[in-house]
């Protein structure tokens, strides 16, 4: 399958996403929020989980695709690529 995207890994810096070479490929947008009796709320932001979540676009495209190809080969890759997506969820969930 040929891709148009910009080849991962992606990766996390401040405000945006970039890839292995620092190209920006997304822009996260931050907003804080303060508590105003405790000053900076410190739980995670929603624009983290985001960024989370665009940074790992290829490797969620890469793993469906090899899911896809694994189960058109009658399972071949199936436990590697279960192993793969087990990460990822972790890895998207913060655990």
């Amino acid at each position: 399958m040929k891709t148009k995207h910009t080849p991962g890994p992606w990766i996390i810096e401040d405000d945006y996403v970039t890839d292995c070479d620092g190209n920006i490929v997304a822009d996260v947008f931050k907003e804080n929020q303060w508590n105003t009796t405790e000053g900076m709320v410190t739980e995670e932001m929603p624009w983290e989980a985001n960024a989370r979540l665009i940074a790992a676009a290829p490797e969620l495209l890469y793993a469906l695709q090899e899911l896809f190809e694994g189960l058109v080969m009658e399972g071949v890759a199936y436990h590697r690529v279960m192993k793969k997506a087990k990460t990822l969820i972790d890895k998207l969930t913060d655990q």
